[in-house]
């Protein structure tokens, strides 16, 4: 989750990120074959506990011509239920059973319970479609999108105002915008010059 938040008025969001989709797998579990038996390698990933199980074919009896297995999964395990895999010699024809462990990953299905709104949170339940476990998620407040226009401009010596209007959902709110300080100056002659005065000049605050 990254979190996004206004340097001015401190004002915060919540935006998602992607995940990465690449997994960091590791063995977790190991079965040694037998002469008879094939064994497994289980690999899981650190991050997210996504399994997948590598098998190992059976070593053949000593003295025996060696066997070429080929392995057919007849049952895919689930998050909870085993699965099979059947090992076939395309030699002799005899099989070997191996049980494959279940996944402990979960087929989740998001559904709303509450839609979020722009001053309360929502409610997303996560239900597996194999075996009905289930979890909560807060959805977080939607954000609104304001769109400043200033609606009376400021003045050297009264300020402005700056209204904000949702674009999304129409929600107001309003702003000041401080005096500017910034005077102009209308100048009049009120004395004029002649060969032997100055004249005078004044400047007074144009308000208009």
């Amino acid at each position: 989750m990254l979190t996004y938040i206004c340097t001015v008025c401190g004002d915060s969001y919540d935006k998602a990120i992607a995940a990465s989709g690449e997994h960091e797998y590791e063995e977790t579990d190991r079965v040694e074959p037998t002469e008879t038996e094939a064994g497994y390698i289980v690999y899981t990933c650190k991050n997210c506990g996504d399994m997948y199980t590598e098998t190992i074919p059976a070593t053949g009896s000593a003295g025996e011509e060696e066997h070429n297995y080929v392995g057919v999964v007849t049952k895919e395990p689930t998050c909870v239920d085993e699965g099979e895999e059947v090992y076939t010699c395309t030699i002799c024809g005899s099989q070997i059973t191996v049980t494959l462990p279940a996944t402990g990953v979960h087929d989740y299905v998001g559904t709303v319970i509450t839609e979020a709104t722009y001053t309360e949170p929502g409610l997303m339940e996560y239900t597996c479609s194999v075996c009905g476990n289930s979890y909560t998620a807060v959805i977080p407040a939607t954000v609104h999108n304001y769109v400043g226009t200033v609606t009376k401009q400021a003045t050297c010596g009264e300020d402005g105002v700056m209204t904000y209007v949702c674009s999304d959902c129409g929600d107001t709110y309003t702003d000041v915008i401080p005096a500017t300080a910034q005077h102009s100056y209308a100048s009049e002659t009120t004395k004029e010059p002649t060969c032997t005065e100055a004249g005078v000049t004044t400047y007074r605050k144009n308000f208009s």
